[in-house]
């Protein structure tokens, strides 16, 4: 293979993606991706990682750590999932994607082992992970989890840290039908003698991580205990400026990131104590800190999260897909003061009636598909939203759907686009 958009082909139509096709794409143990690492020279071992995981809200918690410590002067390496564009997206190193010319090299060096051991997609994009941020000598990697935790592509890594956003319900096909069995699945990246982070967790989960911390002896932060984040009035759509205190006191008076969205203040206040812990030991201050998160974006190529598409019209996309991140969303439309017109898409396998029962009825809908093969047809979802108050009509094509809406829309009006990152991807 010669050129990068053959191997894209190749890896697609010989190693399924989960977000494409679904539960058919996983391979949910660590046989291959150890086989792979073995094959590749272990080079995951070859730099301090910091591991992230949880339901929602672990990307962004990535990009933040990863933001704070490029402003500290490291190198620092990026793995997150999925992609939005481009296939390089979730291998990055100081926000520049992986060159074109290392993932053509890289697959053909191991095509006889993609032959042998058919890992997944995801476990190869791990493995050519390792082996970027080993061959361009970062100074620590933030590996970012796919779905779960004990049994993830990524979990043989010894990090110095490994971090859990929340727990909630999503991809229960794999990781249990129980609050406390995700939670189990999600702890599995708890390392021995290790410090762990938790962020937005239920109450009578902690048992589950304080129980699994305790056996490792790996020192365990609450951040919810010693963070509180409020957020101050804002005109700007592309930041969002916090308040922050530690412990009973004000640490910052106006802190500003570099995105916006109501659930930002969880996913900030889990960093904070995340760079909180390791900050003496990688020498981070405050200026490192405020620097990193005023300048997010463009220090890790963050995008699909909270994207504004237009401002004339106002035109928002999100990737939430579960029901906790969604409805975040649906609390935030309901108090826009405007006409909303809502561009709704899901995959097969979730719940529209669970998904979006809690999405305003005053709201015009345009029910469509995003182009993946498990993309749930645009009528079933209509259909299933007419059941909960949600009415419009159903298109094909999301550029369909959101050009209808456009054409519906006044000057005050604003356009919501979500339900999956598929849907984000068509818009960007």
């Amino acid at each position: 293979m010669n050129t990068y958009e053959e191997v894209i082909e190749f890896l697609f139509s010989q190693l399924p993606m989960f977000q494409r096709v679904g539960p058919a794409a996983m391979k949910y143990d660590l046989s291959r991706i150890k086989a792979l690492t073995d094959q590749l020279g272990n080079p995951e071992q070859a730099y301090p990682t910091i591991h992230v995981a949880g339901t929602n809200g672990k990307g962004t918690v990535s990009h933040m750590m990863a933001a704070i410590l490029q402003a500290a002067g490291y190198k620092v390496g990026l793995h997150t999932s999925p992609h939005y564009l481009d296939f390089r997206e979730r291998i990055k190193i100081d926000g520049y994607l992986i060159n074109k010319e290392d993932v053509i090299e890289y697959v053909n060096q191991l095509q006889e082992f993609i032959e042998a051991y058919s890992p997944s997609f995801f476990e190869l994009s791990v493995g050519l992970a390792f082996k970027y941020f080993q061959d361009k000598k970062v100074d620590i990697a933030v590996i970012e989890t796919g779905l779960g935790g004990r049994l993830d592509s990524t979990n043989i890594i010894d990090p110095i840290l490994s971090v859990i956003t929340n727990i909630d319900f999503d991809h229960q096909e794999f990781l249990g039908d129980t609050l406390e069995a995700i939670a189990q699945e999600k702890a599995g990246i708890i390392k021995a003698n290790k410090p762990v982070i938790l962020g937005q967790i239920y109450e009578d989960l902690l048992p589950v991580f304080k129980s699994k911390a305790d056996a490792l002896q790996a020192p365990l932060f609450i951040s919810d205990e010693h963070f509180l984040a409020i957020e101050k009035p804002s005109q700007s759509l592309d930041q969002s400026v916090y308040q922050i205190f530690k412990d009973g006191e004000q640490k910052y008076k106006s802190l500003v990131l570099d995105t916006a969205g109501p659930y930002q203040m969880h996913n900030l206040r889990t960093t904070l104590q995340a760079i909180d812990v390791i900050a003496p030991d990688l020498k981070i201050n405050d200026e490192h800190i405020v620097e990193g998160l005023k300048e997010m974006q463009e220090l890790t190529y963050y995008i699909g999260r909270w994207t504004w598409i237009s401002r004339k019209p106002l035109i928002l996309a999100d990737s939430a897909h579960n029901k906790a991140g969604l409805s975040y969303i649906a609390d935030w439309l309901a108090f826009r003061q405007r006409p909303l017109h809502i561009v709704l898409g899901v995959v097969e396998g979730k719940d529209p009636k669970d998904l979006f029962s809690l999405f305003p009825r005053m709201a015009k809908y345009y029910f469509t598909q995003p182009d993946v093969p498990r993309t749930m047809e645009a009528e079933k979802l209509k259909l299933a939203c007419n059941e909960i108050g949600l009415v419009g009509e159903s298109y094909v094509k999301v550029k369909d759907a959101v050009a209808t809406a456009k054409t519906s829309m006044q000057q005050n009006d604003l356009m919501f686009i979500g339900g999956s990152s598929f849907m984000v991807a068509e818009v960007l």
